[in-house]
């Protein structure tokens, strides 16, 4: 096995965990594996261009060309709109202060386009760098050692995405020198005043105004972090026990009780999955999601000898329906169990 770099994502979706991940480097292709890797995520995530988007940049690209744009073949310029491009930011850069060693963010340079959602937490950890931009779809995080004679590929770890970071710290106090006699601070204080303006009237999700600090996890999330990794990838043990990890450290983290618990369910610990929601519901009465886990641990626990689990689930659903009035899941499993719970009334109770 060759030499490898850890690097990270930061999915547009607040929902979905930031990751770290690895990638080996095969001999010779130091520069391009890592971006021939963002290219092809890019390519297929996050939509298409319609055509009249494509003919738009089209347009675009034989503007910038200007009198040479007569002189490209029509092919070429048909292949140049339809690739696959990334966008390099440089968050911390390349310098002989910083000994070579820069920070950049990968983006899709066709997000805009594709309409892609703002990535808020990209977003707010590049404007904590200095960069006044809005990013859109996901981002990815990666370090290089570069000095125009020498290039590296050097590991970043999801435990420096975070504010307090040396190297966050370092890119904002070199933007801050650079911007002193600019009004550079206010630029930025417009910029995202603009933008939350804008977020009030499209975010329907209720997601907290941006701001210039990304607050840094702590042990504990690091752990629920990696929990959410391993769930995601389909590997459950290793998700219960880092999910176990986190809540050693905080044992109020609901995040990690209640996906713990459905990791659970994956592996058929449907009595340990129901104690989880249990003490998720107790800090959180009106979790709608543990309600439902607890109302499938519940239900596998159900046999002829337990009839009253069915009733127990049906309760937990009709609970997350009165909160919830339109979540479908709710429904569906509500329909579900009303049949189960009416087959097993059926049953004559068995003696022991």
């Amino acid at each position: 096995m060759g030499p490898s770099f850890k690097y990270v994502i930061i999915p547009a979706s607040s929902f979905d965990a930031i990751q770290e991940l690895s990638l080996e480097i095969p001999e010779g292709q130091e520069v391009e594996c890592f971006l021939n890797k963002v290219k092809k995520h890019f390519s297929v995530t996050g939509g298409e261009r319609s055509e009249s988007q494509k003919e738009n940049q089209k347009q675009l690209l034989i503007k910038q060309l200007g009198e040479a744009a007569s002189n490209v073949d029509p092919t070429m310029l048909e292949t140049a709109v339809n690739m696959q491009m990334v966008e390099n930011i440089s968050l911390l850069p390349n310098s002989a202060e910083t000994s070579y060693v820069g920070v950049n963010m990968y983006c899709d340079d066709q997000a805009q386009m594709k309409g892609l959602e703002l990535n808020n937490r990209a977003s707010q950890l590049a404007q904590c760098c200095g960069k006044l931009i809005e990013v859109r779809g996901d981002a990815f995080l990666a370090r290089v050692f570069d000095n125009e004679d020498d290039f590296k590929r050097m590991d970043l770890t999801i435990q420096e995405v975070s504010s307090s970071a040396a190297w966050v710290m370092k890119a904002h106090e070199m933007a801050r020198r650079k911007e002193q006699s600019g009004g550079g601070y206010q630029a930025q204080k417009d910029f995202l005043d603009r933008l939350n303006k804008k977020k009030l009237r499209t975010d329907k999700g209720g997601n907290p105004p941006l701001t210039t600090e990304v607050r840094e996890l702590s042990p504990a999330e690091i752990e629920k972090e990696e929990g959410n990794a391993a769930f995601k990838r389909g590997d459950w043990k290793a998700a219960i026990e880092r999910y176990t990890s986190a809540l050693t450290l905080d044992p109020k983290l609901i995040p990690a009780l209640n996906n713990r618990a459905l990791a659970a369910l994956k592996l058929g610990m449907a009595k340990e999955a129901e104690i989880d929601c249990n003490l998720v519901l107790e800090c959180e009465p009106l979790n709608v999601k543990a309600l439902l886990r607890r109302a499938t641990a519940r239900e596998q626990q159900a046999n002829s000898n337990t009839k009253h689990k069915y009733q127990e689930a049906l309760d937990d659903v009709i609970e997350a329906l009165r909160i919830e009035p339109l979540n479908k899941e709710a429904a569906v499993q509500k329909s579900r169990l009303l049949q189960l719970f009416e087959q097993e009334r059926s049953v004559p109770e068995q003696k022991i």
